[in-house]
């Protein structure tokens, strides 16, 4: 058992030491769930800092829901353009939310 085992955790962090911090909780045993603005500040990272960083993340439960709504609408299109909850739906989406689906439990 880890220190922070059952304990949810919920970050609204922007800032590049921030993820860091919340990775470690997600270590101790913490459920990390971020939550996102609507408009996103892009930062340049290195795609092997990026990896480490969302290890510790957890999906929401919306994110889970979204993520098992594509590949049953994706399916159902027999390869037309789809869009899920208004938004276009690309390869780089249907993988997206497979890692969500495979990963991802609900919270408590």
């Amino acid at each position: 058992m880890r220190p922070l085992d059952g304990t949810k955790v919920i970050t609204l962090e922007h800032a590049i030491a921030a993820p860091f911090r919340t990775r470690q909780l997600a270590d101790l045993g913490a459920r990390v769930i971020k939550v996102e603005p609507p408009r996103r500040r892009r930062f340049r990272a290195r795609l092997r800092q990026v990896d480490a960083v969302h290890r510790g993340y957890a999906s929401s439960d919306a994110d889970i829901a979204w993520a098992r709504r594509v590949p049953a609408v994706v399916d159902a299109s027999h390869g037309a353009a789809v869009a899920v909850d208004g938004k276009m739906v690309d390869l780089p989406v249907i993988l997206k939310a497979r890692r969500i689906a495979e990963a991802g439990t609900p919270t408590r």
